[in-house]
């Protein structure tokens, strides 16, 4: 996902405390390769989830339907 989309994607949300946000934050290369950051879902809650900066994303093709389990099907 980038900001500013202007598509929806497909995903899972999870509650998770700090020590399971840190790990996830290690996994994700946060803030060095993606970025936690909040986003509004359609039901307007608002939520974490990490995004890929525009200049990570340029050039890059879209998901088609946004799920990426479906690129392979």
């Amino acid at each position: 996902m980038v900001r500013g989309g202007s598509g929806s994607v497909v995903g899972e949300l999870y509650l998770v405390g700090a020590e399971t946000l840190s790990a996830l934050d290690r996994l994700e290369e946060h803030p060095d390769f993606f970025v936690r950051t909040s986003v509004v879902l359609a039901s307007g809650e608002t939520v974490e989830a990490y995004l890929l900066p525009p200049e990570r994303a340029a050039g890059k093709s879209t998901i088609v339907g946004g799920d990426w389990r479906g690129q392979n099907a």
